[in-house]
C-alpha cells in the first residue's frame, strides 16, 4: 500500500481550531496557489460536467480532490466534523470559514496606514477611500478607455481622463472590485503600469480589491514571468517603502517572504536582491529561512543564515525557527545519508 504524501507546507502546520484560522488558511491557501489548486476553490461557477468533456471533467475532479485533501488533513478534529461530508473543495473551505474565521473586518483605510503615513503631495487627505463605480456612468466609460488602451497601447485617452479625475486610480469595477492598476499588473502589461505609475500616490498602494488583495500583492501572487518581475521592479522604483511593508493583510508579511511562500523563486530571488534585509523584523526574516528549507530554495536561506547567524533560532511566523523546519526536512535536503554504512549513518544523524 503507498505511503501518503503529506505536502510539505503542512509539516509544521498546526491543525485548524478555533484560534488559528487566519495563519491556518494563509498557509494552505499559498500551498493551493504553488500547486495550481486555487482556481478550483475561489471558482464561483459551478463545476463541469462529464457532457462537457471527459478531459475537462476528469482535470476538475482531480483537481477538486487535491484541493480537499490539503484542506481536511490540516483540520482538526472539529474542523474536519464539520466537512466530513462535504465532497467539493470550495464548500468545504467555505463552512470553515463561515465557523473558525473570526469576527472581524480588515478596513482599507486601517490597512493603508500601514503601507504609508504619509502622502506625495502633502495636501491630500490622510483617509483613503475607494470610489465604488459598478453602476457609475462615469467610471463605466473610463474603464471602457482601459480595456481599449490594454488592447492597442494607447494610454493618451486614459491619462487625460485622469487628469480630469484624480479620483479615478482609486474606483473600483467589476465584481471583483478592482482599480485601474489592478487590472493592468493582472493582466501584466507593463506599458500600462509605466503609463498610470505617475499617477499613484504612496497611499493608493493600499487599496484592497474585494479579495482583500493590494494591487502589489496580486503581480507577486499570479506572476513568475519576465514581464510580473519588470512590473515589480516599476513599483518598487516608484515606492521603495513597499520593500518593509505588509504587502497582503491576511499574510501579514513583506513582499520577499510574500513571493518566496507563494513558491515562486524568480520573484523572491529579485525581492531579495533589493530589499535592505538588515531592516527585516527577526520574525519575517526567520520565516524567509523556513520558507526556503521548506520549499528548497536553499541560496536565499543559506545566504541569509551567513549574514545573520542567530536566525537559526529565532521565532518564524508559526511560532517555530528555522532549526525547527530544518530538522523536519532533513530527510528530503540531506538524502545521500540513505547511502552510507551504518556506522557512518550513526554518525551522521549525531
Amino acid at each position: 500500500m503507498a505511503a501518503t504524501v503529506v505536502p510539505s507546507v503542512m509539516i509544521n502546520l498546526k491543525a485548524l481550531d478555533k484560534n488559528n484560522y487566519k495563519h491556518w488558511s494563509f498557509r494552505v491557501k499559498t500551498y493551493l496557489v504553488a500547486e495550481d489548486l486555487w482556481d478550483v476553490v475561489e471558482d464561483t461557477n459551478d463545476p463541469p460536467k462529464l457532457e462537457d468533456g471527459k478531459a475537462i471533467f476528469v482535470a476538475w475532479r482531480k483537481n477538486n480532490a487535491r484541493a480537499l485533501h490539503a484542506i481536511t488533513i490540516s483540520c482538526g478534529e472539529d474542523a474536519e466534523s464539520a466537512i466530513s461530508d462535504i465532497e467539493m473543495a470550495k464548500d468545504a473551505w467555505n463552512t470553515l470559514a463561515e465557523k473558525f474565521k473570526p469576527p472581524e473586518i480588515i478596513e482599507t483605510q486601517d490597512f493603508n496606514s500601514e503601507v504609508d503615513s504619509g502622502s506625495d503631495d502633502g495636501n491630500a487627505d490622510s483617509k483613503i477611500d475607494a470610489v465604488e463605480a459598478y453602476d457609475h456612468e462615469t467610471y463605466a466609460s473610463f474603464f471602457n478607455k482601459v480595456a481599449t488602451a490594454m488592447g492597442d497601447g494607447k494610454w493618451e485617452d486614459v491619462k487625460e481622463f485622469m487628469k480630469q479625475h484624480p479620483e479615478a486610480v482609486r474606483a473600483k469595477h467589476g465584481r471583483w472590485g478592482l482599480t485601474v492598476f489592478h487590472k493592468v499588473v493582472r493582466y501584466q502589461d507593463v506599458r500600462g503600469v509605466k503609463e498610470l505609475l505617475p499617477f499613484m500616490r504612496k497611499k493608493d498602494w493600499g487599496i484592497l480589491d474585494n479579495e482583500g488583495r493590494t494591487a502589489f500583492s496580486l503581480v507577486i501572487e499570479d506572476g513568475h514571468t519576465d514581464d510580473a518581475i519588470e512590473i515589480v521592479k516599476c513599483i518598487v522604483e516608484k515606492n521603495k517603502k513597499l520593500l518593509l511593508r505588509v504587502v497582503h493583510p491576511s499574510a501579514k508579511t513583506v513582499p520577499l517572504v510574500y513571493a518566496l511562500s507563494l513558491d515562486k523563486p524568480k520573484m523572491a530571488r529579485y525581492l531579495y536582491s533589493v530589499t535592505p534585509l538588515e531592516k527585516l523584523k527577526s520574525r519575517d526574516a526567520a520565516e524567509l529561512v523556513s520558507t526556503g528549507l521548506r520549499l528548497k530554495h536553499l541560496d536565499i536561506s543559506l545566504d541569509l543564515l551567513r549574514r545573520f547567524p542567530n536566525l537559526a533560532i529565532a521565532e518564524d511566523h508559526s511560532g517555530q525557527s528555522p532549526l525547527n523546519e530544518l530538522a523536519s526536512t532533513r530527510a528530503g535536503l540531506f538524502s545521500d545519508a540513505s547511502k552510507l554504512g551504518m556506522r557512518k549513518r550513526l554518525i551522521y544523524r549525531c
